[in-house]
């Protein structure tokens, strides 16, 4: 293995021990048509790490002293794999002196090499920019790595939003799970349905800003991820969570009443009624309007904590919100309590609560379903670091950094093999967490901790060593102007 501090840590790293690639204004990135967002990307990328404006070009200029970054995108089987199954989100990076060369089979792969490239740039010993000469080949070893934000009870702006999305590329983490519906708002523009936003769009948690998201806007925060590789999963959560819709159409109640609205943390409370007539057409409506807006194959129809329903209840709403999903042709995926619903073969359970009952998830996964880990104690990234916290809560424990690096996906429920894992996906609820500053000082550092788990090898996962190559990543969330935890046991710059 390398001396580079690379986050998350690659498969196979070689030192050349050649001259290093200098990196200066006269550098063109040149890329394939079809990588042309990806060199846009990097061009905004390596400006914010060096500050160099870099022209990005179709072409190759040649001539005897050009240096170029180059994106290459070859069909399926072209690559020379040598021992690294190129799959969709695999990739090979070779820097020599004169050339750096990203290839992969698909655009995200290309975004996986940018974000290890982006980590390899050092300032040089006359006060330029150097990357080392270097191959590095490297797939992922989960193929979901996410995070899963709450913009319900705080509202979080497209801006923002994007902030996260960079993030997320920066560490090779692939999807972001928006959590847009609770008991204290409704966030997303439903057409047809507009009263949720106009009603339950200006609602949020005590302490937390409203808001929601135009059509426009979900596409705009879509187009912006996809162009750095991350797929946006939107969640309608049902049955319970569900007061701000209840606040809104008052034939949801049994009462025909409209529910007060609600600004508080208490959960478990609100429910939807599967033998009222408004229900079907409503849950039909939302998910549906969803599917149709969201660009990614996934949609997630929530199912936790319905403390107060009536079991067979609970089963026909979230049996009837994965029928209509399907529908639209989205895979649902749903909070772990579903896994005991009897629902069809290939839903995914997202794990979150080891307080509860593990056994219908693993037989949910025998049935032909799949398993995403979340769990509180490792990647809840709303509870807080240690007793000082400023934000958040501790219902599970504090969890600092080594708490969300030590730790395995395929050891937190018995009986699941690892190719039934599908990833790890942290999670950030937002009830005692507002404001911006807020939200990336709870995630930073630990999100770093989520990625590795998620991409490298098992075997390869060692906490001094993690340690060490987080603390140079400071100098990046400072560029970035993002707010982040100092961690103890890292020896920060």
């Amino acid at each position: 293995m390398s001396a580079l501090n690379l986050v998350p840590l690659p498969v196979s790293v070689d030192l050349l021990g050649t001259p290093p690639f200098a990196l200066d204004d006269k550098v063109v990135i040149v890329a394939d048509p079809a990588a042309t967002e990806v060199a846009e990307v990097a061009a905004k990328v390596l400006s914010q790490t060096t500050g160099l404006t870099l022209p990005v070009a179709s072409t190759s200029e040649g001539g005897d002293n050009a240096r170029e970054i180059r994106l290459v995108l070859p069909p399926q089987g072209a690559v020379d794999e040598g021992a690294l199954d190129m799959s969709d989100e695999a990739y090979r990076l070779e820097v020599t002196s004169d050339l750096v060369t990203l290839s992969a089979t698909t655009p995200r792969g290309l975004n996986w090499a940018l974000a290890t490239l982006r980590q390899m740039v050092t300032p040089g010993e006359d006060g330029g920019w150097v990357i080392p000469a270097v191959l590095v080949e490297d797939v992922p070893r989960f193929p979901w790595r996410g995070l899963s934000m709450d913009v319900v009870r705080s509202f979080y702006t497209v801006d923002e939003v994007k902030t996260v999305v960079d993030l997320l590329a920066t560490y090779k983490m692939n999807t972001l799970h928006l959590h847009l519906t609770d008991d204290q708002g409704w966030r997303l523009e439903i057409p047809g349905r507009e009263a949720l936003t106009e009603i339950s769009g200006v609602t949020a948690g005590a302490g937390g800003d409203p808001g929601f998201y135009t059509v426009e806007d979900f596409a705009d925060i879509q187009h912006y991820a996809a162009a750095r590789g991350v797929t946006v999963i939107p969640e309608f959560d049902l049955p319970g969570h569900t007061n701000a819709a209840t606040h809104v159409y008052g034939e949801l109640t049994p009462s025909g009443e409209p529910t007060p609205a609600y600004d508080g943390a208490k959960v478990g409370f609100s429910k939807l009624y599967p033998d009222l007539p408004a229900t079907e057409p409503f849950l039909r409506d939302v998910i549906n309007s969803m599917a149709e807006q969201t660009v990614g194959p996934y949609i997630h129809i929530g199912g936790d904590e319905a403390l107060e329903m009536d079991l067979g209840n609970y089963n026909e709403l979230v049996t009837m919100a994965e029928k209509i999903a399907r529908e639209t042709g989205k895979r649902p995926v749903a909070w772990q309590e579903a896994a005991g619903a009897g629902l069809p073969g290939n839903m995914i359970y997202q794990f979150w609560d080891p307080r509860l009952t593990r056994e219908d998830m693993a037989k949910a996964v025998s049935e032909g379903g799949q398993l995403l880990l979340s769990p509180a104690n490792h990647v809840y990234f709303d509870m807080q670091y240690d007793a000082d916290t400023p934000h958040g809560q501790d219902w599970s424990g504090y969890v600092e950094l080594r708490d969300s690096y030590e730790w395995d996906p395929v050891t937190q429920v018995e009986g699941v093999p690892e190719e039934d894992v599908v990833g790890v996906e942290a999670t950030v609820w937002t009830e005692y967490i507002h404001g911006f500053d807020a939200m990336t000082y709870m995630l930073l550092p630990r999100l770093a901790a989520a990625a590795e788990v998620g991409w490298s090898a098992r075997g390869a996962l060692e906490w001094e060593s993690f340690a060490g190559r987080i603390a140079p990543e400071s100098a990046w969330w400072n560029a970035m102007g993002v707010n982040w935890h100092r961690s103890p046991g890292v020896a920060w710059k």
